[in-house]
């Protein structure tokens, strides 16, 4: 039985991997590089104060990005007024937890459930969202999507946090993934870190490893062009 399922699933990922390279996707692969500057789309209520933080982190890494010599650059924002369905991410917010805690492709299931998100465009997705779940990063088809669940609910009530959360997820649409450095942006499972350490009275974001710049280089080299 799990030799057909391995082989089913294996069957599944060959055909999402044979639609993505017909159509060509907008990075190199999975928590790879991005091929052209990424339009971004930010779904929220009316009013969400989030917002302006979302520009902050995208600020802050399109800084970074300037200081790493790269051509590279995070895209247009473009702002709507909706909201991405609470059940869909709260399901897909434990099926890549659940995925990549036990070694698998994280987000490679959602592949096949692009639909409810179809009629929101851009490269990036960011949905802000009122709903309570793990704040995350995946993929959807052939696009990537940032989750935030709501600020009325700890730790992203205390301080500071929602920036360096917002930041956090950002870099995993770049590429980086996870360290066990509590003093740092990209802190996170395995290692026992928590959205809670980025809480200050003084806004500011954590800081990158050069673990983190020198894996950004590779992807976004000097001379890398859309």
């Amino acid at each position: 039985m799990r030799l057909r399922q391995a082989r089913a699933l294996f069957v599944t990922f060959a055909v999402a991997a044979g639609v993505t390279a017909a159509f060509g996707a907008p990075w190199s692969g999975l928590n790879e590089g991005w091929r052209r500057v990424p339009e971004i789309t930010v779904v929220s209520p009316v009013g969400d104060p989030r917002i302006a933080v979302v520009e902050e982190a995208l600020d802050f890494w399109n800084r970074t990005f300037a200081e790493l010599g790269t051509g590279f650059r995070l895209g247009m924002i473009h702002h709507v007024v909706g909201e991405l369905p609470d059940a869909e991410l709260q399901a897909l917010c434990g099926v890549t937890a659940d995925w990549f805690s036990s070694g698998m492709l994280r987000g490679a299931w959602l592949r096949q459930h692009p639909a409810p998100f179809d009629r929101f465009g851009g490269d990036l997705l960011i949905g802000l969202s009122g709903a309570r779940f793990v704040s995350f990063s995946s993929r959807i088809g052939n696009r990537r999507l940032i989750a935030i669940k709501s600020a009325k609910l700890e730790p992203l009530t205390m301080p500071n946090v929602v920036r360096n959360v917002i930041a956090h997820e950002l870099g995993h649409a770049l590429g980086l993934g996870h360290n066990a450095d509590p003093t740092t942006l990209m802190c996170g499972r395995p290692a026992p870190c928590r959205p809670d350490i980025y809480a200050s009275e003084t806004p500011h974001f954590f800081p990158l490893t050069e673990a983190d710049r020198e894996r950004l280089r590779r992807l976004y080299p000097p001379t890398w062009t859309p």
